[in-house]
């Protein structure tokens, strides 16, 4: 009995490359993968090849190969990562990076101009005092000797009457 107990709890060691997945050696699988611009064909098994075919007009990325074959190691792990890229997609990305910043800097240009905008108004509301402006609102235009005096204070009686209301 303990010989046939032993023996059913020896299991045999899987070679490098090949892992037991609990009832047999199984080959590592260095995973499938994806890249928009291109196919991925092949096995991803180890010892397998595995090719990724670039669409028209798209490179591996770092030189002008369209195609790169790679085998899958034992550790069951890729030691690289090539995807395709489109110089022309590349060159656009670029563009519209550009075109971002100097959006963004825009921007911040113009939350600037209305901040100053805002503390100058703020600072001017606040500089008002009240009496001056019952002053302006009740002086009488006709105490004045010239036209251009009584045209001045007609206009700084009407915007002593406008802002009142708000301070």
């Amino acid at each position: 009995d303990a010989d046939e107990n032993d023996a059913s709890l020896f299991r045999c060691s899987c070679e490098h490359g090949w892992y037991d997945n609990g009832t047999a050696c199984v080959r590592m699988d260095c995973g499938k993968r994806s890249d928009p611009l291109g196919n991925w064909s092949g096995s991803s098994l180890y010892g397998e090849e595995y090719t990724l075919n670039c669409f028209e007009g798209s490179f591996i990325w770092g030189g002008t190969q369209e195609a790169i074959t790679m085998t899958c190691p034992a550790s069951g792990s890729f030691k690289s990562h090539p995807v395709c890229m489109n110089p022309a997609e590349i060159d656009r990305n670029k563009q519209l990076i550009y075109f971002r910043w100097w959006c963004n800097v825009y921007a911040a240009l113009g939350c600037v101009v209305c901040a100053a905008l805002a503390a100058g108004l703020t600072m001017g509301l606040v500089s008002l005092d009240h009496r001056e402006l019952a002053i302006t609102e009740n002086a009488d235009p006709d105490l004045l000797d010239t036209e251009e005096e009584k045209k001045k204070l007609k206009r700084d009686q009407e915007a002593a009457r406008r802002i009142s209301p708000i301070l």
